[in-house]
Order: structure tokens, then sequence, then C-alpha cells
């Protein structure tokens, strides 16, 4: 793969504005100086960049339909490098065959992608605890319908089956379980239970949780041996980029998507036929907080 620099004196680093120089090469990010004199130099201007979006699909949940391309095609459009995907988890039984069946269906998307296994609380067990544990998944996510069927869970053998993969768990928080993700994280806490800091929704998932899911550092921001995913925004006027704030960076609309230095969308193109993307494993969780 060709290497080369990208220069840009806006880019939205760690929730911050600042100019930007990195280089790229095998699709990693690596110090410019390492580069070749004669390596191609692409200067970003007027235009702001800010690393690839990490999204799970929580609002277009590619299980739910047969249009798996379609709503793909939407999180790239929205600058999606890497997309988590959940997976229906019916029971211990089953979730070896489900899980990889899953596996087999996202073969060959245009981004990078893992997978989240989605389960009913009450079919929730630490034998599935420590099963994708072992897999390597960014966290698992179990179904509540109500305050009740949260307490009355044995969560001392969930967190006990949490050793030694620190595997997050974490609820997916609706209007309709009557839980708030503040209630949840008091009991996480009371029973030493690893989950997400901050609470799941449609807009990227925050750094918080990408570090807790071993996600960061190598997506979601510029770092050095990371990936080289990133976006490349117009500057419509000042006061666009005033506030780099989670809800704003969540609406911006790139009109470049970089996946592992390669374009993967172009204004309104999207290449997502040569699949390119990945099947991505979790690196340690939390071994980056500091």
């Amino acid at each position: 793969m060709k290497a080369y620099c990208i220069q840009a004196e806006q880019a939205l680093v760690n929730k911050e504005w600042k100019p930007l120089s990195l280089g790229i090469k095998d699709g990693k990010w690596i110090q410019p100086y390492k580069l070749n004199r004669t390596t191609f130099s692409s200067i970003i201007d007027p235009l702001w960049v800010a690393p690839g979006k990490v999204h799970i699909d929580l609002q277009f949940p590619l299980y739910q339909t047969e249009y798996q391309s379609a709503l793909v095609r939407r999180y790239m459009f929205r600058g999606t490098t890497l997309l988590v995907v959940q997976c229906p988890i019916t029971s211990t039984r089953y979730m070896m065959e489900e899980f990889q069946n899953m596996k087999c269906m996202l073969d060959g998307l245009g981004l990078d992608y893992m997978i989240a296994p989605r389960v009913p609380l009450t079919k929730l067990t630490p034998e599935m605890v420590r099963y994708f544990g072992i897999e390597r998944v960014p966290f698992l996510l179990f179904q509540v319908q109500s305050k009740k069927e949260l307490n009355s869970k044995l969560w001392g053998w969930i967190a006990q089956a949490q050793d030694p993969s620190f595997l997050p768990i974490a609820p997916v928080v609706t209007k309709e379980n009557s839980i708030s993700y503040e209630e949840w994280l008091t009991l996480a806490n009371d029973y030493n239970i690893r989950t997400l800091p901050k609470v799941l929704d449609e807009c990227p998932i925050a750094k918080e949780n990408l570090r807790a899911t071993g996600i960061y550092p190598y997506k979601g921001e510029f770092m050095y041996s990371g990936d080289a995913d990133f976006n490349i925004f117009r500057i419509q006027n000042h006061t666009q980029i005033d506030t780099p704030d989670q809800m704003f960076y969540h609406k911006a609309i790139p009109c470049v998507t970089v996946l592992r230095g390669q374009i993967i969308r172009s204004h309104f193109e999207v290449n997502d036929m040569e699949g390119i993307g990945c099947y991505l494993k979790a690196s340690i969780p939390n071994h980056f907080m500091s």
C-alpha cells in the first residue's frame, strides 16, 4: 500500500481543534518523519478532519432486515469506519451457532465491523459471558423488561464469569424497560460488574466506552499504530466548529471517508462493492485507561 502524509489546519483531536500532521503507511498512523521524503503529501484546507466514527447499529439494526447493504451504506454515509453489529442470542445452547452465523452473514462488508451479542436478561448465563469473553467481542448487551427483573438476577455469578476476559456487560436502555443507565451503574458498582461507563445510543460510541471495550486506541482516534481511519468535512462557517460536542460530531456528514488509508466514500459515491471491511476482535478492555 502506498504511503502518504496528511496535513490539516483544523482537526478534531480529543475534542479539541488542533493542526494535524500524520503519516499513513500500510493502513496505520505513523509519525511523518518515518516516511520517505518523496512520499506524497496531502494538504487539507479549507476543510477539517476527524477520526473515523465508531457506531453500534441500535438505530438501524442489521439483524432486523434483509436489506443489509442499504443500512451499511447509511452508516458509511455518516462517516462510520467501524460498525458494532448486534447479534441476537436466544440461549446458551445455541449461542455458538447464532454467533458464527452472524459472522458469516457479515462477511464482505464495506467497513470494519465487530459483533456485540444481545440476549434477554433471563437467558444471560455465566457460560455465555465466558464464551463471548474468549471470542473477544467488545461487549455483551442484555435486554431487561423491568427493575424487578434487573434486581432479581444473580449478578454475583455473572461478575465472576467476567474473569479473566474483563468482558463489559451493559443493558440496552429504552423507554419501554423503565430503567435508567444510572440505576444500572449503581447496581454494577455494588456487584463489581465490569460495564460501559456511558450509555449506548445513536451517536458515535463515546471515547470512554471505546477505552472500556478495548476498541481504543486502534479505532476512533488519531493514535500512532492505530488504523488510519478519518473523515474530511467541509467548513460551512466559523460557528460550525466552535462547539465540538458529541451531537455536533454525530450530525456532521463528511465529504470523504477513509478506512485504513483507503477511500471508501467520496461525496455521494460509496465504495462498498470491494468488501474491504474486516471482522475485528477487541483488545484488552480497560488496558489503556488512564
